[in-house]
């Protein structure tokens, strides 16, 4: 496919004298490729951002960009010849088909892009939502630089980034999501005159930690659900937790207090921990189970 700067087309003149021209195929460059990569937080909603080499962010979907701009003469065409993406953590593989199909694209002055002078190239949209992973991306142009008639020369270069998808992720501490209630609701046996007696004890605390991972600093809203074993749609217990920073380590401790004041009876419970951020306003989630 031949790719035009900024959407023009070449006259007859200019045409013919192409294809009467000598070929010089370069081996060193001739023009700045930069590449970048221009991201939504959401499938279908959200506000764009660029995302430049070796960055993170959280998906969504996301869309390669190449800007080709000489050195000296003119840009004639630019078209991408190979592209490669590659998963580095082995969590999501990806296809380099996904980045398939580059074409032309109207340079943006708020990504960066020169506006004259210049091919633009821009890849389908990537769909890495709900996929945390560490992707490196190889696209390799090829362009033509003028001026014209009198020659051109044949270019490619070869350009690579990292992206790192990082969603809201949370790990929770437990490597299953129950634990074990034990109050202790018998007073001790008496003790001997001379040694005061202990007070009731209520039982020990239940700790909950969870890792909460994400790209762009902020908080995040936790919450959290105690079910009993016998029926784990109706939680006995629901408490949440507002602006809890994220990324970052959240721990509490549950003194087995149930909502009406009263002490959970002994038992095996169930839980659920789950954390939403909005980014900027879209949700984004996660949880244990």
């Amino acid at each position: 496919m031949l790719c035009y700067s900024n959407g023009g087309v070449l006259n007859a003149l200019s045409a013919f004298a192409i294809l009467n021209a000598t070929l010089l195929v370069n081996a060193s460059a001739s023009a700045s490729v930069r590449m970048y990569a221009l991201w939504y937080p959401s499938t279908n909603f959200g506000q764009d951002a660029v995302v430049a080499n070796s960055g993170a962010t959280i998906g969504g979907q996301f869309a390669v960009r190449v800007v080709v701009q000489p050195n000296s003469g003119s840009i004639i065409t630019a078209s991408v010849i190979h592209q490669s993406i590659t998963e580095q953590t082995n969590a999501h593989p990806v296809s380099a088909g996904q980045l398939a199909g580059f074409e032309v694209a109207s340079p943006n002055p708020q990504y960066g892009d020169p506006t004259q002078n210049v091919v633009v190239l821009q890849s389908p949209f990537v769909n890495l939502a709900g996929h945390n992973g560490t992707y490196q991306i190889q696209v390799t142009v090829r362009y033509v630089t003028g001026p014209i008639p009198f020659h051109y020369g044949v270019y490619e270069e070869t350009a690579t980034m990292t992206l790192t998808m990082s969603n809201l992720v949370l790990v929770d501490s437990r490597a299953e999501p129950y634990f074990v209630w034990k109050p202790l609701e018998v007073a001790p046996p008496p003790q001997p005159l001379n040694v005061p007696e202990d007070p009731i004890a209520v039982g020990p605390t239940v700790p909950f930690s969870v890792q909460i991972q994400h790209a762009q600093s902020g908080v995040c809203t936790l919450r959290l659900e105690i079910f009993s074993s016998d029926n784990n749609q109706t939680p006995v217990l629901v408490k949440e937790f507002t602006n809890v920073p994220r990324p970052g380590v959240w721990q509490w401790e549950w003194d087995g207090r149930l909502a009406d004041g009263s002490t959970a009876p002994r038992g095996i419970y169930l839980y659920r921990l789950s954390a939403e951020a909005r980014v900027p306003t879209l949700p984004d989630r996660d949880s244990n189970r």
